[in-house]
C-alpha cells in the first residue's frame, strides 16, 4: 500500500520527536531540506498528534493507519486512513481529512471570481483580513471515498469492506457554517464533521465501529 504505514500508537509516539512529520516530508519531497514553515509540514506537526490521541483514546491504538495515500483520479492525497474491522466483522477503512482552519469566512469577505458562489468552495482566512478559496472538505472526502471504492484493488476485491469518511478540524469552533446557509446541501453529512469541541464525540463515533 502506498503512503506511510504505522500503528496508531507508534505514530503517536513518533510525533513527540517530530520523527513522523519528518518522515512524511521525506516521503513527499525526497531529499529536499525540511521546511518546518511549510503549511503541509505544520499540519503533520500540529493536526496529526491531536487526531492520533483521539483514535488511541477510542481504544484503537493498535490498528494500522496509513498517511498521505494517493487518491487516484483526483489531484489529492488522503491525510490518513485507519484500517480495521468493525463490530460486524467487516473490513473497515476510515478516511480522515484534516484542516487547521480556525474560522470559516463569508463569501462577501473575499474578492474572487464567481466560482466561490458554488457551494464546493470555502473562504478560509489566512492573515490580515485576507482569505483564500479552498475546496469544501466534505466534497474532498467524498472524492477520496469514491477513489478508494473505484481504484483500490483491496477494497474492490473484498465484498465486506465498509469505507467511512471523517473531516477533523481541531481548531475550528464554527463548523456549523459548513453545513448551513449556502452550504445547507451538506447538512445531510453533518455527522462527518468534527471541530474544536467535538473530540469526545469523534472518540465515541470511532469506538462504535
Amino acid at each position: 500500500m502506498n503512503g506511510v504505514l504505522k500503528t496508531v500508537n507508534n505514530a503517536l509516539e513518533e510525533c513527540k520527536s517530530k520523527k513522523l512529520p519528518n518522515e512524511l516530508w521525506q516521503y513527499e519531497h525526497g531529499e529536499d531540506a525540511i521546511n518546518t514553515s511549510d503549511a503541509e509540514y505544520r499540519s503533520w506537526e500540529n493536526s496529526l498528534p491531536v487526531l492520533l490521541k483521539v483514535i488511541s483514546a477510542a481504544g484503537l491504538g493498535k490498528l494500522d493507519i496509513v498517511f498521505e495515500y494517493p487518491a487516484i483520479g483526483t489531484a489529492g492525497r488522503m491525510d490518513a486512513i485507519l484500517i480495521g474491522t468493525n463490530q460486524n466483522g467487516e473490513n473497515t477503512l476510515v478516511i480522515f481529512e484534516l484542516k487547521q482552519w480556525s474560522y470559516i469566512g463569508k463569501p462577501d469577505e473575499v474578492d474572487v471570481e464567481d466560482s466561490l458562489y458554488i457551494p464546493l468552495d470555502v473562504a478560509v482566512p489566512i492573515s490580515n483580513g485576507k482569505y483564500v478559496v479552498r475546496r469544501h472538505p466534505l466534497e474532498q472526502v467524498k472524492e477520496y471515498k469514491d477513489s478508494l471504492l473505484a481504484y483500490n484493488s483491496v477494497v474492490k476485491g473484498k465484498k465486506n469492506t465498509d469505507v467511512q469518511a471523517v473531516v477533523f478540524m481541531h481548531n475550528c469552533i464554527d463548523t456549523d457554517k459548513l453545513i448551513s446557509d449556502r452550504y445547507k446541501a451538506w447538512f445531510k453529512d453533518s455527522n462527518l464533521i468534527f471541530g474544536e469541541d467535538d473530540f469526545e464525540k469523534l472518540e465515541r463515533k470511532l469506538s462504535a465501529y
